[in-house]
């Protein structure tokens, strides 16, 4: 876990670029219907508005949100990797939530056709 103000800063740029290109990856196979080199490229070019909501949110909104909702799970005494878990695990859901809301809203913006209407895709 980071101790200081910048580690916390580098940590929440690294996390959160990881998880916006991934998942800006596997929208592209989805949107594109094929899985190529090219791919990669087309994610990292178009990941940059994301990655930027998302690093900002993480670093501002999610990481008081999980540790808020880790310490009704743990107690400030208990093991630091049990702590640390938690909030990790925590902070792991609250990006992902806001991740998607986003991605949503950039793919199709907010209609009335926001919440899933039943035509999931299906995996064979």
């Amino acid at each position: 876990m980071p101790r200081t103000r910048g580690e916390s800063i580098f940590f929440t740029a690294i996390t959160a670029w990881m998880m916006v290109y991934v998942m800006t990856v596997y929208n592209t196979v989805l949107a594109t219907g094929s899985f190529t080199n090219t791919t990669f490229l087309i994610a990292l070019k178009g990941m940059w508005i994301e990655y930027i909501i998302i690093g900002l949110l993480a670093y501002f909104v999610s990481g008081h949100l999980s540790k808020m909702c880790a310490f009704r799970v743990v107690q400030p005494g208990d093991r630091p990797i049990f702590i640390i878990f938690a909030i990790q695990t925590f902070t792991v859901i609250w990006q992902v939530a806001f991740a998607s809301v986003i991605g949503v809203y950039h793919g199709h913006g907010f209609t009335a056709n926001f919440t899933p209407d039943g035509n999931i895709p299906k995996f064979v």
